[in-house]
């Protein structure tokens, strides 16, 4: 499996933000999203595995840009743990600005209001 499409896409988000109102069309990640998800189904338990550790090496330091995307990577399974994404989504899709655009770069900004489905600006 390819990762580099998926990893360029991401680190380019900042650059692809057009339009009057800032927003963008995540149509082409989905797409690319769904042939990497295509592609896994047809994996072994073992090449799985693999693949999982592929992309936590070469995906996660741009995806933990995002504090959403970091936080639902990282967080505590159970009851403690869903609060606090629960809230993340709320607050991000009720109050805005620092709530949704929630990140350590634009980057992780931009994939953060993009994973709450939000216009962004």
């Amino acid at each position: 499996m390819n990762y580099d499409e998926l990893e360029k896409y991401l680190k380019s988000l900042p650059d692809q933000v057009t339009g009057p109102d800032g927003s963008y069309d995540f149509t082409h990640l989905h797409a690319i999203m769904a042939e990497l998800s295509k592609e896994r189904y047809s994996l072994t338990p073992e090449a799985d595995i693999f693949e999982m550790k592929r992309i936590r090496e070469q995906l996660f330091p741009t995806v933990h840009q995002s504090t959403f995307c970091k936080y639902v990577f990282d967080k505590p399974r159970g009851y403690a743990g869903d609060f606090i994404t629960q809230e993340m989504i709320w607050l991000g899709r009720t109050e805005g600005g620092s709530y949704l655009y929630n990140g350590t770069s634009r980057t992780g900004e931009l994939m953060s209001a993009g994973t709450q489905n939000r216009t962004l600006q």
